[in-house]
């Protein structure tokens, strides 16, 4: 059994997600452990060894080569029994906003960003790439791959980020997918919010911490709130499923 290891602040772990069925059908339909296309294992690269470091500086370089796009269909096929967790809440959601531009972008809008904007997204761009392989064992690779995204410069409410997914291939075929990385800020005045989730693969353990950092709000005096919220997480594979467990 593989574990990953999100810490929170001490305590004993305690399960709090389990995997959650796919994205309505017309979304996240997939074909549960079909092997994985040669032309997908490419995008890639060459497989890494562990240790695997994931900083604000890796999404960074990620997001703005964006080297290897990944398509709608790639991207469903990584994301078989996703499972949802607190360690990224926005994932799912990402997801979500990359399908529905992607659709627009696809049925052939002639100004894209417009149509996103009409049909209510606060997100107009969202593309997804690969990023990372690393090997666990003979018959476990993890596959790193990211979705970024952004809001028109000038919209209020406004979002940007990349949140990072691992894809467990498991004999040849993805099993199971979930966030384990985040880059985010929203800005809703006077709110706003800034998100860093970090990992770390190291022998068989990845761990992960989250920081989240919002304010807006003022306090008698008038000086700005700024709330400060540090999370720590643990992900275990059994049966090639990602199961999450929070530490206290």
């Amino acid at each position: 059994m593989l574990a990953a290891v999100f810490f929170s602040c001490g305590g004993t772990p305690e399960k709090v997600d389990e995997p959650v069925p796919p994205m309505a059908p017309d979304t996240l339909e997939t074909v549960l452990y079909e092997p994985i296309a040669p032309e997908l294992v490419k995008k890639f690269g060459k497989v890494k060894e562990l240790p695997f470091l994931q900083d604000s500086l890796y999404l960074q370089k990620v997001s703005e080569k964006m080297k290897f796009p990944l398509t709608a269909v790639e991207v469903k096929y990584l994301t078989q029994d996703f499972v949802e967790s607190d360690a990224v809440p926005s994932a799912h959601h990402q997801l979500t906003d990359y399908f529905g531009i992607d659709s627009i972008i696809a049925s052939g809008e002639k100004n894209a960003v417009f149509q996103a904007e009409e049909e209510g997204y606060i997100v107009v761009h969202s593309q997804a790439a690969a990023a990372t392989a690393v090997k666990l064992n003979d018959s476990t690779t993890v596959l790193f791959w990211v979705i970024n995204y952004h809001s028109a410069a000038d919209s209020n409410p406004y979002a940007r980020g990349t949140v990072l997914y691992a894809s467990l291939l498991l004999n040849n075929a993805v099993t199971s997918c979930v966030a384990v990385g985040e880059d985010a800020e929203n800005k809703d005045a006077p709110y706003w919010s800034e998100t860093l989730t970090q990992c770390s693969f190291i022998t068989d353990t990845l761990t992960t911490q989250r920081i989240l950092t919002d304010g807006g709000e003022t306090d008698d005096t008038g000086e700005e709130i700024i709330n400060t919220l540090s999370s720590k997480y643990v992900f275990e594979t059994t049966g090639g499923i990602w199961h999450v467990v929070k530490i206290e």
